[in-house]
């Protein structure tokens, strides 16, 4: 619980969220997960963006 003003706020949720993607993000760090971004799709979308292909 934590004070806002005069008021007592409630933001356990919040406390408890950051705590697990600390936990989460420690585990799949010593498990050796990486996470990897897809290539856009060619399409006009990506063109526009300035994607050029291979």
């Amino acid at each position: 619980m934590r004070l806002q003003g005069r008021k007592r706020v409630h933001n356990a949720d919040e406390i408890m969220a950051e705590i697990v993607v600390k936990r989460l993000v420690e585990y799949l760090d010593r498990a050796g997960f990486v996470v990897m971004k897809r290539p856009p799709e060619i399409g006009a979308a990506a063109l526009g963006r300035g994607f050029e292909g291979a």
